[in-house]
């Protein structure tokens, strides 16, 4: 055999061709699982904990933050609560001075029937925590509940937080704050 040159145009084919969706036929990955990591105490995230599952165990006698790493476009991860508290002080907090959260919290009562909505606007400069207690009617934080956060840019986070408060009417929400 000897060295058999490709045209041009057969090389752009062959890229063309890499190029196509991958077709997986009903196909599944095996030997794939969740990156799920467990948090009791202050805990730092950093870009390569991106896609994990956060099991957030609130300490019953006092609070703890989370702080993500600096916002970069892509990083994404998944809060969840194994145990809601009404210890005051937990937090989910921006990695950086110039990151910022916006997005939607949903607040429902767990005695009655009865949520709330908060909603910040991408523009809002002053939201850098994400605030929990389970018991109060301004925020949630219980077993089950969930926060999706999603970085879409160098500085903006995108928040979707599904939280229960056992307080009866949930009002006037403070999840996202400007300071602890």
């Amino acid at each position: 055999m000897g060295s058999r040159r490709i045209g041009l145009a057969r090389t752009q084919a062959l890229i063309q061709q890499l190029k196509r969706e991958l077709q997986m036929n009903g196909s599944k990955f095996v030997g794939e699982k969740e990156k799920i990591m467990a948090t009791t105490a202050v805990t730092t995230l950093t870009a390569a904990d991106s896609g994990a599952t956060i099991v957030w165990t609130h300490h019953a006698a006092t609070g703890y933050n989370i702080t993500l790493p600096k916002c970069a476009t892509g990083l994404r991860f998944t809060v969840k609560f194994e145990i809601g508290t009404a210890i005051t002080g937990h937090h989910i907090a921006v990695g950086d001075a110039s990151d910022r959260f916006f997005g939607t919290a949903t607040v429902m009562s767990t005695t009655n029937d009865k949520s709330a909505v908060q909603s910040k606007a991408k523009a809002d400069t002053g939201a850098k925590f994400i605030h929990t207690q389970s018991d109060i009617a301004t925020t949630g934080g219980n077993a089950g509940d969930v926060i999706e956060i999603v970085a879409i840019d160098d500085t903006h986070w995108l928040v979707n937080a599904r939280l229960h408060t056992s307080n009866a009417a949930p009002s006037g929400l403070t999840v996202f704050k400007d300071a602890e």
